[in-house]
């Protein structure tokens, strides 16, 4: 739905999730090393949309959502660190 909203002929849209996953590093089912955030790398995207959070509020994570902020700050900076440089802000205007 997302590419047919920006236009397949300037974006390829491709989904990343994992369901189930956090971004918390001690979480239960973590996102951090898994297959595919490797894949997501290997695509080397230009913009790189980030949702999580309410995994993070399971009573198997809570206890550790003290650091979600710091475990989502450093997943921004992992996908900022990637060869295609994606950077931050909305989708350019066209």
């Amino acid at each position: 739905m997302l590419g047919q909203l920006l236009g397949r002929h300037k974006y390829e849209v491709r989904n990343f999730g994992l369901p189930g996953a956090t971004v918390l590093k001690k979480g239960n089912i973590t996102y951090w090393g898994t297959p595919t955030m490797i894949k997501a790398k290997q695509f080397e995207p230009d913009h790189v949309i980030i949702m999580f959070g309410a995994n993070a509020a399971k009573d198997v994570n809570f206890l550790h959502v003290a650091e979600f902020a710091h475990d989502l700050h450093a997943m921004v900076d992992y996908f900022k660190q990637i060869p295609s440089l994606p950077k931050d802000g909305q989708f350019p205007d066209g």
